[in-house]
């Protein structure tokens, strides 16, 4: 179905041209269309669980380390760079409890690379301190003494 329907939409359009009720300026659709101008998008992942980082950071750097662009992932994990002219570069990327990684020597001359990065967790060790707690049975702080007692037990001090 799908042939069909381009064979005739292509039929119909040169039937036009020949007709010279559509113009095509070459020179107008190759600046528009064919720009070299290329994407890279794809998925950032946790390395052990396959799990999608939402909101991780991406960068595109020249080979140079002069950062051209970034973006952050959607809610799927998924990021997309745009606009970037054909090349090699590196891709880094970072989010708060990973460690940064960073790819280099991408090369895009794809109109579209799908390329999907994986992160590893960063584990930090704190050398936390936790004493346990004791309420002393002597304030030695407390200068006054007293408790709190209600009506009926005043009453039934007797």
């Amino acid at each position: 179905m799908k042939i069909r329907f381009t064979i005739i939409l292509i039929l119909c359009t040169y039937s036009f041209m020949l007709s010279g009720q559509i113009q095509f300026d070459l020179e107008v659709i190759t600046k528009k269309y064919l720009k070299n101008e290329f994407a890279v998008s794809g998925l950032v992942l946790d390395l052990e669980t396959g799990e999608p980082i939402l909101f991780a950071s991406v960068v595109l750097y020249t080979k140079d380390g002069v950062p051209l662009g970034g973006t952050e992932t959607d809610l799927d994990g998924r990021y997309s760079l745009q606009n970037i002219k054909a090349g090699s570069y590196s891709i880094e990327t970072s989010f708060i409890g990973y460690t940064p990684t960073r790819l280099i020597g991408v090369d895009i001359s794809r109109s579209i690379l799908d390329l999907d990065i994986e992160i590893k967790e960063k584990v930090i060790m704190c050398g936390l301190f936790c004493p346990s707690f004791r309420k002393p049975l002597i304030r030695l702080d407390d200068t006054t003494s007293g408790m709190i007692m209600t009506a009926s037990e005043i009453r039934h001090m007797r």
